[in-house]
């Protein structure tokens, strides 16, 4: 069984599950009754077998009535054809426990289908490739750290996890891990303030790592606590011979608050980006991708979708996975997919004026994650500093990023009225002109803007 590829199942089931209930336009109780209670027990080759707890589930008329989409779904989102099996929780106890797979104590958080193999190297990104194939061939011994720098979609992600799986399948006794800047922020701020995880154990998860992995290290710039810890932890690994790869969407020179204790150690190792891919390397993805799928699509549709998706290669494969999704879903040949239907089907996705739609609710969202309180702190009452300032910061990039009015973003944002609102906005404002306070808001509201719409 490939563990990796369960436990990113695992962790995205829902969000599958999800897009099944979205194609099928399903009911809230069907959703709930026949597919809410699936789940993956395991993957044996290409097959996912899938079960439940609940022992009176009929999977004949699970498999018959959704097993199509289920299928259509997870081969979609992992990119790669996968058949599906159901099984029931009687029948799974009837294996030889000898013949059942020892799961692994310590997960990666490695995605499976980030390697090299599926990686399209081209003049944007040979230099990133090569200095990332070197790293996975030698960890440890050159360009430590790795830093790989560049825009939203471009690949990043995928060579930083390429060298982790490849050092996982050639050395599986060496601990590598991948983590998001955020995830690693999040469990910094539990560690502070809670008492289910101690400082001292999150100390030893990271630096007992051969190779760490960090992906958007510019989400922890100006976060003093996470930073401190980032930076103890770098020099334990690094002293130790333990390889570093970060990934940011720009250099450490650009990041004007950067700790400058961190900017030299970033420099000390290897610092490469990837840059938009051209026409003819867009064309090399959408074809690889496609021959993952072992279907057919005419290229005057790959054509279309490589003009008009130039800058960000996840939404150029979004695409695809959308005309795909129609081509299994509705059993059409390649003369079906024609020029017209792909561009009636992606309409919401390439358009010349097309902008992502942002609402105060998502605004809220973001902000309240970035700054690790929930939710409702932000539509509530609370006036302390840690609460209070976010909130002025949702007030302000409401008005930024809505059309709307301060009364109606009063009215979203637990009731208040418009003077309050223009308050926070002109709060805010005030310290982006205030020079001791400008560099650090800055920052924050274009990584907060960032996030928000990332285009």
């Amino acid at each position: 069984m490939n563990n990796n590829l369960l436990d990113t199942v695992n962790a995205h089931w829902e969000e599958i599950l999800l897009s099944v209930k979205e194609d099928l336009n399903l009911p809230e109780v069907s959703f709930k009754a026949w597919l809410m209670p699936l789940k993956v027990s395991s993957i044996e080759g290409d097959t996912f077998i899938i079960t439940s707890s609940d022992p009176n589930l009929n999977y004949h008329y699970i498999e018959l009535k959704y097993g199509t989409n289920i299928k259509v779904a997870i081969s979609t989102f992992f990119e790669h054809m996968y058949e599906i099996k159901f099984k029931s929780a009687d029948e799974l106890q009837m294996i030889d426990a000898k013949n059942s797979p020892v799961r692994q104590n310590f997960s990666t958080a490695l995605n499976p289908i980030y390697t090299f193999d599926n990686f399209i190297e081209g003049s944007s990104s040979d230099m990133a490739y090569s200095a990332a194939l070197a790293v996975a061939e030698s960890p440890g011994e050159f360009y430590n750290p790795l830093f790989i720098y560049g825009g939203p979609g471009l690949g990043k992600t995928h060579l930083m996890q390429a060298i982790g799986n490849y050092i996982a399948n050639t050395n599986p006794s060496k601990k590598v891990l991948y983590v998001t800047s955020e995830a690693f922020m999040n469990e910094i701020i539990r560690s502070i303030h809670e008492a289910k995880i101690s400082p001292q154990e999150i100390r030893n998860k990271y630096r007992n790592l051969d190779v760490l992995l960090i992906d958007d290290i510019q989400f922890i710039i100006g976060r003093e606590s996470t930073q401190n810890e980032f930076f103890n932890t770098f020099n334990v690994l690094r002293e130790s011979k333990k390889q570093i790869v970060i990934t940011s969407d720009k250099p450490p020179k650009d990041f004007t608050i950067l700790e400058e204790r961190l900017r030299s150690r970033f420099d000390s190792g290897l610092i490469v980006d990837i840059q938009p891919p051209t026409y003819e390397i867009r064309m090399a993805i959408l074809r690889k991708k496609l021959d993952s799928f072992k279907i057919e699509i005419n290229d005057d549709v790959l054509s279309y979708i490589a003009e008009n998706v130039t800058t960000n290669v996840r939404e150029m494969e979004g695409s695809l996975n959308k005309i795909v999704a129609i081509y299994r879903l509705q059993r059409l040949t390649k003369d079906d997919i024609t020029l017209d239907l792909a561009k009636d089907a992606l309409k919401s996705i390439i358009s010349t004026n097309n902008k992502k739609k942002v609402d105060i609710n998502y605004i809220v969202e973001i902000v309240a994650e970035h700054f690790g309180i929930s939710i409702n702190d932000i539509y509530s009452p609370k006036r302390s500093r840690n609460i209070s300032y976010p909130r002025m910061i949702v007030m302000y990039l409401s008005r930024k990023l809505t059309d709307n009015s301060l009364t109606y973003i009063g009215d979203q944002l637990g009731g208040r009225d418009h003077s309050t609102i223009q308050h926070g906005i002109d709060t805010i404002k005030d310290h982006l002109r205030d020079s001791s306070t400008s560099t650090l808001i800055e920052e924050t509201i274009d990584t907060l803007i960032k996030k928000i719409n990332p285009q």
